[in-house]
């Protein structure tokens, strides 16, 4: 038997402290760079520059790639070129003013291939950040699932389908919906017509019964008031300091006077140039929050959590139509 090379730095594979100490180890990785931002999750990382100008853009994200090589070859650590994308986020309306061959991207002297589609944390974003393959992928997997619960509805009852349609449907367009879901409406229509399917397959309906109401009586939100729900939330958490430091200041209170309550005070709605600026969280979250809380909530104390979320999906239940604010 050889003798087996000491080692003398690396984790323990499979150990409980192994991924504290490799994020302690790469924690310093944005000290390499002083004009990139990251944005580190586990052990995935990225790298994000923006400049007016497409070939200074360029220049400069390889000189900054040039010392990313280097901080990884200080730490003795390996880059996964085959993993390593890149994409060239832009308004597609800003597309015909691109050259049509664009430079390319280095690190350690190998060329990185651009993705148009990158998949981050199981969302897929596009350049143009349409959401458009995401919306679609989505549906493939409703789809499916659909086909689980036309099958299963030979040998299970309403009780049983219904915990297969929040596991199976629910779940997929749950997760991410504040982000992939704030778009238009006719993108979302088709996963909202599988809904309605998936509804009447539940409740033994033929395909002229009113879905509404069977949702409701399911107590699930469909992919528009899902997506009012998670925003509103979301701004509650920022509004009552619950939410991450860097998402405190998405908004701005409006000059208070004395017929207005401070906790029951509107919030200032950015001006848009745009439709694309409509559905940023940054004029979306304190426009539904005017619209819808405080509309309908009088908030005489700070009420926890979870009593807003129950009050809230009572309320959308309660509006006759959701997708008016889209």
């Amino acid at each position: 038997m050889k003798d087996s090379l000491p080692i003398s730095c690396g984790v323990p594979q499979g150990s409980i402290l192994g991924p504290l100490l490799f994020l302690i180890y790469v924690n310093d990785i944005y000290k390499a760079s002083d004009i990139l931002n990251e944005v580190m999750f586990a052990d995935d990382t990225n790298l994000f520059l923006s400049h007016k100008n497409i070939d200074t853009l360029f220049t400069n994200m390889n000189a900054e790639l040039h010392k990313i090589a280097n901080w990884f070859k200080s730490n003795k650590l390996s880059l996964n070129i085959k993993k390593t994308k890149w994409s060239l986020f832009h308004r597609s309306a800003k597309k015909r003013f691109l050259p049509e061959s664009l430079p390319k991207l280095y690190i350690d002297n190998i060329n990185i291939q651009r993705d148009r589609v990158t998949k981050f944390l199981g969302v897929y974003v596009d350049e143009n950040l349409s959401w458009k393959y995401h919306i679609d992928t989505i549906s493939n997997k409703v789809s499916k699932s659909i086909g689980i619960l036309y099958k299963a509805r030979e040998i299970l009852d309403k009780r049983s389908l219904k915990q297969l349609y929040f596991a199976f449907v629910n779940s997929y367009i749950n997760y991410a919906n504040i982000v992939w879901a704030s778009t238009s409406k006719s993108k979302l229509e088709r996963i909202y017509r599988q809904q309605k399917h998936s509804a009447r397959l539940i409740n033994f309906k033929d395909r002229y019964t009113h879905a509404k109401p069977l949702l409701e009586d399911m107590k699930a939100l469909n992919v528009y008031e899902l997506n009012v729900f998670n925003i509103l939330c979301f701004m509650y958490k920022c509004r009552y300091n619950l939410s991450p430091y860097v998402f405190r200041d998405i908004y701005k209170l409006k000059p208070i006077n004395k017929y207005t309550l401070r906790r029951n005070q509107s919030l200032l709605e950015p001006k848009c140039r745009t439709n694309f600026d409509q559905f940023s969280i940054t004029y979306r979250g304190p426009y539904l929050w005017n619209k819808i809380v405080l509309g309908n909530f009088q908030f005489s104390d700070e009420p926890s959590l979870p009593f807003f979320r129950s009050s809230l999906k009572k309320l959308i239940f309660s509006l006759e139509n959701i997708v008016t604010y889209f």
